[in-house]
Order: structure tokens, then C-alpha cells, then sequence
């Protein structure tokens, strides 16, 4: 399971403070408890296009194997992603409900929509993420590379390696 997205772009709900404004654009990652890895997508931080996270390295024979494997160099604490509008056509589309949720349109250039994801429980470090496939709900928690307590060094593009 998947899920990720910090376009300069303001969103509906700041927050009293003034502080950073709670938006669904940022990188959005959740833990994979069977493969062991953070995994996700990206709303538009990266390059304000759809982005899929591969994954974030966590180990140094992860990193080396990567970067034999895609002939760039990577390091741990790096973010592996592939732009998504430009390998396939697809962009996207949000719609908030209100400040915490809304939903999240998947859209392929061709044929139209591919996939619709909810959101709900927005704060700045968390979501939780709703998937409806066939007769199943999936939801699952994800959060900000931060909200995991991780530090992202570099976001590597793979897409014209892959």
C-alpha cells in the first residue's frame, strides 16, 4: 500500500498562527510493515506535478544498490520518485471538503480518471488516506517525512532512469 505531498501553494486552512499552512500538497509517506519501507505519493512538492514514491532509503546496502541499479548516485535518507504527468500522462486534481479533508482525483490525459483517493485528519505532519477498490475500503495512516522523524537529504528523479 501507498500513500504521499508542498507546492508554494496556500491552502484553504491556515492555521491561528500563522504558521506554515496545513495542506494536502506535500510529500505523504507510509510504512510498509511487510516490506519494511516508507512508500508514498507526492502532491506537488517535488515539482508541483504528481510524483510516485518509490521509496526512502534507509540503508547504506539499499542506497549502493540503487544507485548501481538506476546509474545515480544515492545516499540514505534520500527519496526516490518518478514523475508521474511525465512518464504517463496522469495529473491530478484536489478538492477539499473542508480544512481536514476532500479528495484526491488521479487523472490519466487519455481516458480520464484512474483512481480517487479521500483524505481526512489533515494536520501539517499527518493524514489519513482512503482507498475504495471493488468491495474493499482500504485506509491507512501516512505522514511527512518529518511527521516519521526522518530527515530527507535529497529527492532523487528516476524518471528518465527507469
Amino acid at each position: 500500500m501507498t500513500a504521499t505531498v508542498a507546492a508554494g501553494m496556500a491552502a484553504s486552512c491556515e492555521e491561528k498562527d500563522n504558521e506554515e499552512p496545513v495542506t494536502i500538497r506535500k510529500t505523504w509517506l507510509s510504512f510498509d510493515e511487510e516490506n519494511g519501507e516508507y512508500v508514498g505519493y507526492d502532491f506537488g512538492s517535488i515539482n508541483g506535478k504528481l510524483c510516485l514514491i518509490e521509496t526512502f532509503v534507509t540503508k547504506e546496502e539499499d542506497a549502493e544498490k540503487y544507485s548501481q541499479k538506476f546509474d545515480v548516485e544515492i545516499s540514505v535518507n534520500d527519496i526516490l520518485y518518478v514523475d508521474m504527468e511525465s512518464m504517463q500522462g496522469i495529473s491530478l486534481e484536489i478538492t477539499e471538503t473542508d480544512a481536514t479533508s476532500g479528495r484526491i482525483r488521479l487523472c490519466e490525459s487519455v481516458t480520464g480518471e484512474l483512481l480517487t483517493i479521500e483524505y481526512k485528519n489533515l494536520t501539517k505532519d499527518s493524514v489519513t488516506l482512503i482507498y475504495h477498490e471493488d468491495d474493499a475500503t482500504i485506509e491507512y495512516e501516512a505522514r511527512t517525512p518529518e511527521g516519521w522523524g526522518l530527515k530527507v537529504n535529497n529527492y532523487v528523479d528516476l524518471t528518465s532512469a527507469i
